[in-house]
């Protein structure tokens, strides 16, 4: 299914963008259920931000907020779906070489505008 740059371009990278995977009727419900998950759970603690010197520096100490849903496919047959597309799966086995395939988790995050938080990195030295 992926070309032979495609594959290069994730072992050298660890991601790589596909298009084709979903349509875009697809897109445009993921869209719209991802707004309705997030506005369904908006009375449960969903803050996420991180802690600490990293994040203090990266913002100056400014208020940032973002929201964190886990395993977002137990919330909304909508993302089951989508775990479950054919596309998707097809692609994951060409990349990982393999038909095994074993979900982790999923998460899903919400960033308010001018104030969504940085994903802070840090240096391993």
């Amino acid at each position: 299914m992926l070309t032979k740059e495609q594959k290069y371009f994730y072992q050298e990278n660890g991601f790589i963008k596909l298009d084709n995977i979903f349509s875009d009727n697809e897109m445009e419900n993921m869209s719209r259920e991802y707004d309705r998950v997030f506005d369904r759970k908006k009375s449960q603690s969903l803050e996420a931000t991180w802690k600490g010197d990293l994040m203090k520096k990266e913002t100056g100490g400014a208020p940032v907020s973002v929201l964190s849903i886990h395993n977002l496919q137990f919330h909304s047959a909508v993302f089951t779906k989508v775990l479950n597309n054919e596309r998707l799966l097809d692609a994951l086995e060409d990349i990982m070489g393999t038909p095994n395939i074993l979900l982790h988790h999923t998460k899903a995050h919400l960033k308010p505008p001018e104030k969504g938080a940085p994903f802070v990195m840090h240096q391993v030295l």
